[in-house]
């Protein structure tokens, strides 16, 4: 007996979609712009590497970092889904996938987003308080010499199933390339950077809690070479 298939399948129509409500408590100005270094792509390629000792980058390299990658480089016209593209590959060009960047300390963590359409910072509320902080005390200890700053990706699975039925090797996929992008976008902009093995379900939890629609794709740590 074969097994039933996983595999994803375009949806004939797509489904309506309401987007998703993200808590928000200000917006700041435009993400700063990237100084990239002039590195070939292949160069770029093969130096890149996880790297484990890093120091404090500033908050608007990273943020520059943030916004190179995601922010849209053009929006398909009278699409209901705003589809975009952008620098890493996406889906159905939907790209599903968000960056939080998790700045300050443990008391006083500070949830930033980069919005993709008009590249500004968005300071986000927390729903529930807690979660956030105990991210920022879970990372030192499986990263001791990585004093950098978090970078959270979180999925919101309505977006790509609106297209798709059976969506979740998509989002996985789609969380996997912006990684990626991540990392290699750092390298050009003098950075270093390194995926960590959590989730990030602590700040699917502090921005969307018991809403299992928003799903913890991954995180990384970002920095200055020491």
């Amino acid at each position: 007996m074969s097994r039933p298939t996983r595999d994803p399948l375009p949806r004939a129509t797509p489904a309506a979609l309401k987007p998703l409500d993200w808590p928000m408590r200000r917006t700041l100005g435009a993400s700063p712009a990237a100084r990239l270094m002039p590195v070939a792509l292949p160069d770029a390629m093969l130096a890149r590497r996880s790297v484990r000792e890093m120091a404090p980058a500033p908050l608007r390299s990273v943020l520059a970092l943030v916004g190179w990658v995601t922010v849209a480089r053009s929006v398909r016209v009278a699409d209901p889904l705003s589809r975009t593209r952008r620098m890493p590959p996406s889906a159905g060009a939907l790209h599903p996938v968000e960056v939080i960047v998790v700045a300050g300390g443990r008391r006083a963590p500070v949830l930033l987003r980069v919005d993709p359409f008009s590249a500004r910072v968005q300071v986000l509320s927390e729903r529930r308080a807690g979660p956030a902080a105990r991210l920022l005390t879970r990372l030192p200890q499986l990263l001791p010499g990585a004093r950098g700053t978090a970078l959270v990706l979180l999925a919101d699975r309505a977006r790509t199933a609106a297209v798709y039925h059976r969506p979740d090797s998509l989002l996985w996929r789609d969380a996997g390339a912006l990684l990626a992008s991540l990392q290699l976008a750092a390298g050009t902009m003098g950075l270093v950077a390194c995926p960590t093995g959590l989730i990030g379900q602590e700040i699917a939890d502090a921005l969307f809690p018991a809403n299992d629609r928003v799903v913890p794709a991954g995180t990384l740590v970002v920095g200055f070479p020491r």
